[in-house]
C-alpha cells in the first residue's frame, strides 16, 4: 500500500509540474522561456528518479531477485560440485578453521592435484581460465547475497503482510544456503590458484609428449647407434617435408620446446616431487633426441650447405646492390649531362641575343641623323 502511495505522488508531482509548465507556455511564448521551463522539467525529472531510486521504489521486484539468487546457486553447484567434492572429501573444509585453511591451500597433495586436472578441462580446456569461472562464480555469489541481504532488512519491516513474510523467508533460508555453499567456493578458489603451476606444468609435459611421442618412443625403444639416429632423421622429414633444410628446421623447433619446458619447469611454485620427476624425465629425453639431430652428418652438411647458400645469397645481393648502385651513378651522369647541354644552349642563345642588340641601336640612331 506504502508502494503504491510512493509511486502515486510522484507521478502527481511530475504532472503538476508539466501542468504549470503548459500554462506558463501559453502566456508567455518566446525561446528563453522555452528553454528554462525544459530544463526545469528535465531537472525534476532527473531528480525525482533520483529520490525513487534511493527509497528503492524501483527495486526489482522480491520474485525476480528470488529467482536470480537461487538461479546463481544452482548453476555453480552444478558447475563445481565434482571438483568441490573431491576437496572437500580430502579436507572436511567445513570443519577446519581460518588457520587450518589457510595451511591446507598450500598442501601439497599430488594425488588430489591430479585428480582434479581432468574435472578442471571439464570446467574450461585451459586451467587459467577454469580457475578464473570459479572466481567469478565466487563473485556472483557474494554480490547476489548482498542484495538478498538488503532486501531481508526491508521486509522484516513490513512482515505483517503476507506476501513480504513467504519471500522474506524464502530469501534468508536462500541467503544461508549461499552462505554455507561460499565457504566451499572460497576454498576452493584459493586452493585452486595457488596450485596453479602444478596444473599448467601437466599441461605442458603431456603436450611436449604428445607433440614428440613418436621420437620418445623410438629413444625407449631398441633402436640405438646409426639406427636410432637414421629413425630420428625420418621423424624430421616427416615433420618438414616440405622445408629446405628440413633437419635445421627440426632442430630449431625442438631447442625452443626444450628451452620453454624448461622454463615452465623452474617456474613450478612449489616442489612437487612425482609430477617434476616425471617432467624432467622427458625434458632429458627430449635433449637426448636434440644431441642425436645436432651430431648427424646430414644435419652438419646441411647447415654447411645453408651457410654456403647463404653466403651466395648475400653475394648476390651485394652485387645487386652494387648494379643498383652503378645504375644510378651512370643515370645521374646523364642527367647532369643534359642538364649541363641545356644550360649551353640557353647561353648560347642568350649571347645571339645580346649580339643582335647592338646592330639595331646603330640603324636608330643613323635614322636619327637622318632626320
Amino acid at each position: 500500500m506504502n508502494s503504491i502511495f510512493k509511486k502515486s505522488l510522484l507521478i502527481f508531482l511530475l504532472a503538476s509540474f508539466a501542468g504549470n509548465k503548459a500554462y506558463h507556455y501559453d502566456r508567455q511564448i518566446n525561446d528563453k522561456n522555452v528553454i528554462i521551463a525544459t530544463a526545469g522539467v528535465a531537472i525534476l525529472v532527473v531528480g525525482a528518479i533520483g529520490i525513487a531510486k534511493y527509497f528503492g521504489w524501483f527495486d526489482e521486484k522480491n520474485e525476480n531477485l528470488l529467482n536470480r539468487a537461487d538461479h546463481e546457486l544452482k548453476t555453480a553447484i552444478m558447475q563445481f560440485s565434482p571438483v568441490i567434492k573431491l576437496i572437500d572429501d580430502t579436507y572436511q573444509i567445513k570443519f577446519r578453521n581460518a588457520h587450518e585453511k589457510a595451511n591446507l591451500v598450500n598442501e601439497i597433495h599430488e594425488l588430489l592435484l591430479a585428480g582434479l586436472h581432468p574435472m578442471l578441462e571439464l570446467v574450461h580446456p585451459k586451467t587459467d581460465m577454469a580457475i578464473e569461472i570459479f572466481n567469478n562464480r565466487q563473485h556472483a555469489l557474494k554480490s547476489v547475497k548482498k542484495d538478498l541481504d538488503r532486501r531481508i532488512l526491508k521486509l522484516r519491516k513490513n512482515l505483517e503482510y503476507k506476501d513480504n513474510k513467504y519471500f522474506y523467508d524464502r530469501m534468508v533460508q536462500l541467503s544461508q544456503q549461499i552462505e554455507d555453499y561460499l565457504i566451499y567456493l572460497e576454498f576452493t578458489s584459493k586452493f585452486l590458484s595457488n596450485h596453479i603451476s602444478y596444473f599448467e606444468l601437466t599441461n605442458s609435459y603431456a603436450d611436449y609428449f604428445n607433440k614428440y611421442q613418436r621420437e620418445l618412443s623410438l629413444l625407449k625403444g631398441s633402436f640405438n647407434g646409426p639406427t636410432l639416429g637414421y629413425e630420428l632423421k625420418r621423424c624430421a622429414l616427416i615433420r618438414f617435408n616440405d622445408a629446405s633444410y628440413p633437419f635445421l628446421e627440426f632442430e630449431k623447433e625442438l631447442k625452443k620446446d626444450i628451452f620453454e619446458f624448461a622454463n615452465k619447469i623452474r617456474r613450478s611454485r612449489y616442489n612437487y616431487q612425482q609430477l617434476l620427476y616425471i617432467a624432467n624425465v622427458i625434458l632429458a629425453d627430449l635433449q637426448k633426441v636434440h644431441e642425436y639431430i645436432i651430431t648427424d652428418p646430414d644435419y652438419l652438411q646441411e647447415k654447411v650447405r645453408r651457410e654456403n647458400d647463404l653466403r651466395e645469397q648475400e653475394r648476390i645481393a651485394i652485387a645487386q646492390r652494387e648494379a643498383t648502385a652503378r645504375e644510378r651513378e651512370a643515370k645521374a651522369r646523364e642527367e647532369a649531362a643534359k642538364a649541363k647541354w641545356q644550360q649551353a644552349q640557353a647561353a648560347m642563345a642568350h649571347n645571339q641575343i645580346l649580339a643582335t642588340q647592338p646592330q639595331q641601336q646603330q640603324v636608330v640612331n643613323v635614322n636619327n641623323y637622318n632626320r
